[in-house]
């Protein structure tokens, strides 16, 4: 190989090099202001959670206190999950089992079951949609399971 051609090969190594390190960093960025939003906005929903006043304000659906209260701390936990999602903490198969998990609750599906349109609407990358289309089949085969129980094994739980 002739040393031109040697030389136009390292520059060119070095190039992409550099533009993988730009994107790279612009990722990092990226993620660390996302982590920065996530951060603000749990201080938010914990200062709603802690004042009567500020759930009040919270409240447009007049569900009253106890049910704003209980959907700001749902509204945190999915969250929370939704950004180790967008970042890579979490895959897919661990992500769906944290979604069933969640699930269990009754105040989290009142919650997908009050909030998932505009949940869906605000999604503003296809990594934020894969997550909520996930929840909402999870939320869905719940939702599922609940009205194929016969009303006597409903009952019978219920006492």
């Amino acid at each position: 190989m002739k040393l031109s051609s040697a030389v136009l090969v390292l520059a060119a190594v070095g190039a992409a090099v550099g533009v993988a390190s730009n994107v790279l960093a612009k990722r990092r960025h990226r993620e660390r202001l996302d982590f920065g939003g996530v951060e603000l906005h749990q201080r938010l929903r914990e200062g709603v959670a802690g004042d009567e006043r500020k759930l009040a304000l919270w409240d447009l659906d007049g569900l009253g206190p106890e049910r704003v209260f209980r959907n700001v701390s749902v509204n945190q936990q999915l969250c929370l999950i939704q950004w180790r999602w967008r970042v890579r903490l979490l895959d897919e198969k661990a992500l769906v089992v944290q979604i069933r998990h969640l699930l269990k609750r009754e105040g989290v599906r009142e919650y997908w079951a009050l909030h998932r349109t505009f949940r869906t609407d605000e999604a503003t990358n296809r990594r934020d949609r894969t997550f909520l289309r996930l929840f909402d089949e999870e939320y869905e085969r719940v939702v599922r399971q609940d009205r194929s129980k016969p009303a006597s094994a409903s009952a019978a739980a219920a006492s």
